[in-house]
């Protein structure tokens, strides 16, 4: 029974409706998104408030840090009694005053109860001028605290671990170092417990504080990612300014105070998603029919174009790869695709038919042309050896003639020889040096012939490969130098005989080697004008012919750097010694 066909128009019409219904669920999206949006300007009002009052409490911290600084200093009260405790040269005096000073030191406390210690430190002696009021031992750390600024002589510390208080007590410090008596350096230092703390629900949300110097290097922070020594704003922010931006997966709103470091608040980017899940597990049903019905009608679109589409390019595909098998086409339902696969079913096999009757007449083209070269010897060459041969026998009566002589003959016979077309890459290489010989009786040039030994000079390959080649670089690639290297040998890991003919010539122009790449029409006039290239392109053809492909000739070649021709032949298993066509004279 036929299979029922389906209109693509009544698909057509099938997607206008689910597209109204995908309609639908964007308004959904869109609603939800919304909600999104208002719930992040409410978080990210919380987070400023929050911030807001966070800098508040750090500046009336290092305002009231820089208060006791000034009773500290040399023209404070403070340091006023310090002052005289180390010019009193009698001791009643000094113990008098020391006691006065200690007295004053555990007094700042009652002006400022979060401050927790207030000392002097002697720099030349590494201790403690007067002991503190809290018994604590003192020691030079308080200077590894990471500072936030300096002004005044006044340097700032960030937000850190009390160093004197081993409960993980939070502090904000301040120290600056005084000239007192005669050249005494002390360091006037003072800490205040840092009070502040999140609202119970900013703490269950994960808010956490950050504290930055001036250029934006952070100095304290409760962030589980950001760490110290990062540098979280690069540009340079204006005193009381904010600033908005996404880092390590936390949303960060930073703001500058007015003394000039920066204070932040981070909130991991995950919680804004978490605060509309209430909404979202109202809306999870509608949004996962929608879903469903959407994968459903892409299943059934699949089934019903983009499975034929896939089979036509398929098909199409096959056919690029040169694939043409006669086979059969699956039907697919819609009276378009069918008609068209029935379209490419009958394309296939009319190339089929094209490439028979393409491989015929190149195979009878080729073999006419390989017989016509073969039996076509140049006029020119043939005269100018008979020439030399001419002037070798007035001028000398020496044995060269006679091996000018025979390499000749060798030649002549191996080029008009029809016991088969192919020869092997040894045989090959004998034959030209033969030809190198005659010709060097003629011209002035040398030749570096390097061989590497080996059984892949057994490989059969077509005959004439390499004089066509060889007479090219005589011919037109001298130059001044009047050089030719020609190198032969194995490339045992890609399996390639490699040949390679440099001469020193002048080079090829780009269009003599576009031309030198075209593909080979030898008409039957060409003999009678100048055959540049035509020996080259002659080769490409015929080891394209012999190798089917998987032989290559390549020419690189620069203007006055000479010109250089690469021949890659694969290496075929089994040697053919023992094989009557292949011609090994």
């Amino acid at each position: 029974m036929k299979a029922r066909s389906i209109e693509l128009k009544k698909i057509i019409t099938l997607m206008l409706i689910l597209g109204g219904l995908s309609s639908i669920a964007a308004i959904i999206w869109t609603s939800w998104s919304y909600l999104q949006l208002m719930n992040r300007n409410n978080i990210r009002e919380r987070m400023k408030s929050n911030l807001i009052s966070y800098t508040e409490e750090t500046d009336r911290a290092y305002y009231s840090l820089l208060r006791v600084m000034e009773q500290m200093s040399i023209n404070g009260v403070v340091g006023n009694i310090t002052e005289n405790y180390l010019t009193q040269k009698d001791q009643y005096d000094q113990y008098i005053n020391k006691k006065n000073l200690r007295a004053q030191l555990v007094g700042l406390n009652n002006y400022y109860p979060e401050l927790l210690i207030a000392f002097y430190y002697d720099v030349k002696n590494h201790q403690e001028l007067v002991p503190n009021y809290a018994n604590v031992p003192i020691s030079l750390d308080y200077k590894g605290v990471p500072i936030l600024l300096e002004a005044a002589d006044n340097i700032f510390q960030a937000a850190h671990d009390s160093v004197f208080y081993p409960d993980d007590t939070i502090v904000y410090s301040v120290y600056r170092r005084e000239r007192f008596g005669e050249g005494i350096f002390l360091d006037c230092y003072a800490e205040m417990e840092a009070v502040f703390e999140f609202p119970e629900q900013e703490q269950k949300n994960g808010y956490s504080l950050i504290q930055m110097d001036e250029k934006g290097k952070v100095c304290y922070s409760t962030n589980p990612v950001i760490i110290r020594g990062q540098y979280l704003i690069r540009e340079e922010m204006p005193k009381e300014s904010w600033k908005e931006f996404a880092q390590e997966g936390y949303q960060i709103i930073a703001y500058r105070s007015e003394l000039g470091y920066i204070n932040a608040v981070a909130l991991r980017e995950g919680f804004y998603r978490d605060e509309i899940d209430t909404w979202r597990n109202q809306i999870i049903l509608i949004v996962s029919m929608v879903s469903f019905f959407f994968v459903s009608f892409v299943f059934y679109l699949y089934r019903l174009i983009g499975k034929p589409v896939n089979e036509l390019s398929r098909q199409i595909e096959k056919i690029g790869q040169g694939s043409l098998q006669d086979e059969s086409i699956p039907k697919c339902g819609i009276m378009e695709f069918d008609r068209l696969l029935d379209d490419v079913s009958g394309m296939k096999g009319r190339i089929r038919e094209l490439i028979r009757q393409s491989r015929e007449q190149e195979k009878n083209y080729q073999r006419v042309e390989y017989e016509k070269l073969l039996y076509q010897i140049n006029p020119h060459f043939l005269l100018n050896v008979l020439n030399s041969i001419q002037w070798m026998a007035r001028m000398n009566d020496q044995k060269e003639i006679g091996e000018y002589a025979g390499s000749l003959k060798k030649l002549l016979s191996y080029n008009l020889g029809k016991e088969g077309s192919s020869t092997t890459l040894r045989t090959e290489i004998n034959m030209v040096r033969n030809y190198i010989f005659l010709q060097q009786q003629r011209y002035d040039f040398e030749v570096n012939f390097n061989v590497e030994e080996g059984d892949y000079l057994n490989i059969p390959v077509v005959r004439m490969m390499l004089q066509p080649l060889v007479e090219n670089a005589i011919r037109y690639g001298l130059g001044d130098k009047g050089l030719i290297e020609i190198s032969v040998f194995e490339d045992s890991k890609r399996g390639f005989a490699v040949i390679t003919i440099e001469d020193s010539g002048y080079g090829l122009s780009q269009e003599k080697i576009d031309q030198i790449n075209q593909s080979f029409e030898y008409g039957w006039d060409d003999g009678k004008k100048e055959n540049t290239g035509i020996g080259i392109r002659y080769v490409k053809a015929m080891l394209n012919s012999f190798y089917q492909g998987a032989a290559s000739l390549s020419v690189n070649s620069k203007k006055n750097m000479g010109t250089k021709i690469t021949i890659l032949l694969p290496e075929k298993e089994g040697e053919t010694e023992n094989d009557p066509r292949i011609d090994r004279r």
